[in-house]
């Protein structure tokens, strides 16, 4: 019967040895190490993951030609901002050919890169709207642009911008427009 136990003896002095190791002070200080980056690993996931608020500022829609040509009068602007699929409408400048609405669009969002679509239109009554054209490449009438809140760079047009820097753009076909915008991150 002593020779049953004689493996549990070796499996108690191991772990005994063990257990010495686990205590002594370089092991702590390299399981302390070791949780210190833990931690930070665990800090930088979440900090990717942390939300910002993408803001897009239109702060200037002027026609350059008359969108509503058959009543001749000022053109009734609003616009259509769909940022990483949702769409978001501005209230309507109503009878003005320039106009300088300041129309504020933000939208909480995770992660780096979001799509943003621009678009400004003329409200008709009893017709359908009419896009307004305010993209220099034919036949695109609106604006397609990337924002990565991360490194706050703007991307889809041929000069580089980064948050803040005033953006603007004018389209070349009939009924069209030049506008101004900006685009922040809020974190």
């Amino acid at each position: 019967m002593g020779n049953e136990f004689a493996g549990c003896n070796l499996y108690r002095e191991a772990f005994m040895s063990f257990a010495k190791i686990l205590s002594s002070p370089r092991c702590r200080a390299g399981m302390a190490a070791l949780a210190l980056t833990a931690s930070m690993c665990v800090a930088a996931a979440t900090a990717a993951r942390a939300e910002s608020e993408l803001v897009l500022v239109i702060t200037k829609v002027t026609a350059l030609d008359a969108a509503d040509v058959w009543l001749a009068g000022p053109d009734d602007f609003y616009a259509r901002v769909t940022i990483d699929g949702e769409t978001f409408t501005t209230k309507i400048k109503r009878q003005q050919n320039h106009a300088e609405p300041n129309w504020k669009i933000s939208k909480v969002v995770h992660g780096r890169s979001h799509d943003v679509k621009l678009e400004i239109y003329d409200k008709d009554i009893g017709k359908p709207d009419d896009k307004i054209d305010i993209n220099r490449i034919t036949p695109k009438r609106d604006l397609d642009f990337t924002v990565n809140t991360r490194s706050c760079r703007i991307g889809g047009f041929s000069e580089g911008y980064r948050c803040g820097d005033p953006i603007r753009r004018e389209g070349y076909e009939q009924k069209k427009a030049s506008i101004e915008f900006y685009v922040d991150v809020e974190r």
